[in-house]
């Protein structure tokens, strides 16, 4: 044999022990599933796999966890995890006809282990809070959402692409924000467990103190303590609430006419400061303007703005409360108190409503402004977050007018939703 052919050969076997080794680290194992009912098996949420009635299905797998569901065709579903390993072959039988999920093995699987997620997360590290400008802590973090049952045993494995820098784990109550676990300064996540103490929603932080982001592999399962809560849903959406917020209470003035104000010294216009907070994202005011004090005393006592937008709320379907839908909704359903007679309303920012005041030349805002009224009710979008003033003025010659107006914003906000909390 020449030296090439032996070179050659040597690479051949080298090539084959390589091959060898490699599939030797992998490790497979070998898992027997038996069902007594037709259905499909999913592994790890994988391709479908049809299992016939009562014919074990031998199945190759790598050692490690595995998430097996099996989906009945009368529509019945089993789940399991499990541990492959080295040792004797795995034999997994799930029964539907008596409503029971059992697992013969010699597996270390935990009874009643439920997988809820399977992650690939990705963890800012401290140079995007160097970016930011954000020096107080050189860590950021994910936040997952879900219900927990009281009793629950919530587990976390995970696996790390890059292993450099710590992480922390914290679980708070929601909506209180209160910590009922905090761990810091970890390194593996591998069979984290906690025990949940309180049926309730739980905002789940995952950080780490990396300089560069983590890429992290993550599992989360749940232990139920009694089989009642094996359909616990752990869904949480996130959803719209609007809520409606008095700005100024139902008000009533009167403002004198203009031949009063010119011989008399009284006065036809005012102005009242409305503060719009930065979290109201629409608001609403009406007015009504009457020379008859008994229909001003009437309003008084009957009408309230806020009580009618409060009950429109309730009217609007908030997937689809935006803004502009949810102004056309509200302005439909309400309703403005009656007037008899006129007056200005002119929405005005702080410099006009001195120049409003002193009879100087000034611009109102279009949006919020209504002239030559009796009765209005009127949306405002543009203008929130800092104080605005509403301009009042009666222009009639000869004849005062009594005014009522009253102001209720819309706060939105997004909050969290379960179908098992209320």
């Amino acid at each position: 044999m020449t030296f090439r052919a032996l070179n050659r050969l040597s690479l051949i076997l080298l090539t084959l022990i390589a091959y060898s080794i490699s599939n030797a680290a992998l490790g497979q194992g070998s898992v027997l599933v038996l069902s007594d009912q037709e259905a499909w098996l999913f592994v790890d949420d994988l391709d479908s796999i049809l299992i016939q009635k009562n014919k074990p299905r031998k199945i190759s797998l790598e050692y490690g966890q595995h998430y097996f569901r099996l989906d009945g065709l009368l529509g019945d579903q089993r789940t399991r995890i499990i541990d492959v390993s080295d040792a004797k072959q795995v034999i997994l039988q799930f029964e539907f006809n008596d409503q029971s999920n059992k697992i013969q093995t010699n597996t270390t699987e935990k009874p009643g282990k439920i997988l809820i997620a399977d992650l690939n997360l990705s963890l800012g590290g401290g140079l995007n809070a160097l970016a930011a400008e954000d020096l107080s802590q050189y860590q950021s973090y994910t936040e997952l959402h879900y219900a927990f049952a009281k009793g629950d045993v919530v587990e976390l494995n995970s696996k790390f692409l890059n292993k450099r820098g710590s992480f922390f784990i914290q679980l708070e109550k929601y909506p209180e924000g209160k910590s009922v676990y905090l761990k810091q300064n970890l390194l593996s996540l591998d069979g984290h467990q906690i025990s949940i103490q309180e049926t309730s929603i739980y905002t789940l932080r995952i950080g780490t103190t990396a300089l560069f982001d983590k890429q992290v592999q993550m599992s989360i399962s749940r232990t139920p303590m009694e089989p009642k809560y094996n359909s616990f849903s752990t869904t949480v959406d996130e959803v719209v609430e609007m809520e409606a917020v008095q700005v100024l209470p139902l008000t009533q003035t009167y403002l004198n006419s203009t031949s009063h104000e010119t011989w008399k010294g009284g006065t036809n216009e005012a102005v009242f400061q409305i503060n719009i907070d930065p979290s109201i994202s629409q608001w609403y005011y009406i007015v009504a303007a009457s020379r008859d004090a008994e229909d001003i005393e009437n309003t008084m006592k009957t009408y309230s703005l806020a009580k009618q937008v409060s009950s429109a709320l309730g009217k609007i379907d908030p997937s689809t409360a935006i803004i502009s839908s949810a102004t056309n909704g509200i302005i439909d359903i309400i309703s403005a108190p009656p007037g008899a007679d006129y007056c200005d309303v002119l929405l005005l920012d702080p410099p006009n409503s001195s120049l409003f005041l002193n009879d100087q030349n000034f611009a109102s805002i279009p949006e919020g402004t209504r002239k030559n009224i009796v009765s209005a009710k009127v949306p405002v979008t543009c203008c929130t977050g800092r104080p605005y003033f509403l301009g009042l003025e009666n222009n009639d010659l000869s004849h005062g007018v009594g005014i009522v107006f009253e102001v209720v914003g819309i706060k939105e906000g997004k909050v969290l939703k379960s179908i098992e909390i209320e």
